[in-house]
């Protein structure tokens, strides 16, 4: 019989960080990254850059996630094994030091087995997984060789409850609880027994309930990184 589980979103849910941006962010920051991949970063990753504004309103109008496919073309040409090892220590330093740490404590309380879905890069979901000794569902970039080619051959964007059911046979019925600040995880929090919806602004608190309406809000300040609960 299967047991239950807890599934948990990553990004801006068990960290106060998007975990594949702030992984590039590190990457350009410590010079991991070429020169030339560097000034691609700044032109159109960079909030302060009219470039980065010119893709959002494309994206919007196209319904496409150009920031996505640029990111993860910065990686291209890289060794897989390079990366990683970037990613571990972007994991062990920074990404610890920003622990939404009731979301940690929820986790914990449910004394069950933790399965990450994320939409972040396969890269860094690896490393969270290993520290917290889950098993995880992510975006996957393609390799040739050892080498990133600078495209996704799974996008989990959307499709977590799906991959879910097919990389690892998970029954829903058996989802003790679901994590997630993303309105995209809409359809999974809905089915989990439990849902705790990690939430930014009051219009996500208004999202969620009417989503569920027994769901459990975690309020959070970005900029304080102050937390309040309440149902």
């Amino acid at each position: 019989m299967q047991k239950e589980i807890v599934v948990s979103d990553i990004c801006d849910t068990l960290f106060f960080m998007n975990t594949s941006f702030d992984f590039l962010n590190f990457c350009v920051r410590t010079e991991k990254l070429p020169a030339g991949k560097r000034r691609m970063h700044a032109v159109f990753l960079n909030r302060r850059s009219p470039a980065f504004w010119l893709l959002a309103i494309i994206n919007k109008l196209t319904i496409k996630d150009l920031h996505r496919t640029i990111a993860v073309k910065l990686l291209k040409g890289q060794k897989k094994e390079n990366v990683q090892k970037w990613a571990t220590e972007f994991v062990s330093g920074e990404l610890c030091e920003n622990k939404v740490e009731p979301v940690f404590t929820a986790i914990a309380s449910r004394n069950t087995e933790l399965i990450l879905a994320s939409a972040s890069f396969d890269v860094v979901v690896e490393s969270v997984a290993k520290m917290l000794n889950a098993r995880y569902i992510c975006t996957e970039l393609e390799t040739s060789n050892g080498i990133l080619t600078g495209k996704m051959t799974f996008d989990a964007t959307g499709k977590k409850l799906q991959a879910l059911v097919e990389k690892h046979h998970i029954d829903p019925s058996h989802i003790k609880l679901a994590i997630s600040d993303n309105h995209s995880d809409r359809e999974l929090l809905k089915i989990a027994k439990e849902a705790i919806a990690v939430c930014y602004t009051k219009e996500d608190e208004i999202f969620w309930k009417q989503i569920r309406s027994d769901i459990e809000i975690l309020s959070v300040s970005r900029k304080a990184k102050s937390l309040a609960t309440h149902k």
